[in-house]
């Protein structure tokens, strides 16, 4: 089964000034990092940089190997033009989320709420290790065609930053409807 789909994907990165960060890697997960990791703002003065992307597009939600799978084209607006992305999820278990990508750079994300994933992130230059933490994945992708994340990301101490994500999915006019979840289940 597949779709043809508009996208609207819509990603609002803060860099995390040294004061605030503890490296993901090292981190002890719990209350306490959720607390500082995730706090809005850094309360210390600090500086941080702020970029919003928003980027319309095309793309593909098709059903593979009892995943849903969702593909579109990066554009330069993303910085890796020439990259092509697949986000997928079990529907049995919507708030652990892939997000792989090929082609200029590569890598496989993996989202899960309070979870760290050690990912490896491929560029033209050299493979580095990425430490990725969600804080909110809130799939309704099927339901109502939104799928938000709300996680963290750090190169190795040299610089992180807090993304929310936010992909909105709706099918071309002419296409049937989106399927419902019991029905990619089956």
């Amino acid at each position: 089964m597949e779709h043809n789909i508009k996208i609207k994907l819509t990603s609002r990165r803060t860099e995390i000034g040294e004061a605030l960060l503890r490296s993901l890697f090292d981190a002890v997960l719990g209350e306490e990092a959720e607390n500082v990791l995730f706090t809005e703002g850094n309360g210390k003065g600090e500086e941080v940089s702020e970029d919003t992307i928003e980027m319309n597009t095309e793309g593909v939600l098709r059903m593979r190997e009892g995943r849903v799978e969702i593909a579109y084209e990066e554009s330069e607006l993303t910085g890796m033009e020439g990259a092509s992305t697949i986000v997928s999820f079990d529907p049995a278990d919507p708030t652990l989320v892939t997000m792989m990508r090929g082609g200029t750079v590569s890598t496989a994300l993996i989202f899960e709420p309070h979870r760290r994933h050690i990912c490896a992130y491929h560029t033209p230059y050299m493979p580095f290790e990425i430490c990725v933490l969600a804080h909110k994945v809130d799939n309704r992708l099927l339901q109502e065609g939104v799928l938000e994340l709300d996680y963290m990301v750090e190169l190795r101490g040299a610089q992180a930053e807090r993304t929310k994500f936010r992909m909105d999915i709706r099918t071309m006019e002419g296409e049937d409807p989106l399927p419902r979840p019991e029905v990619m289940m089956d």
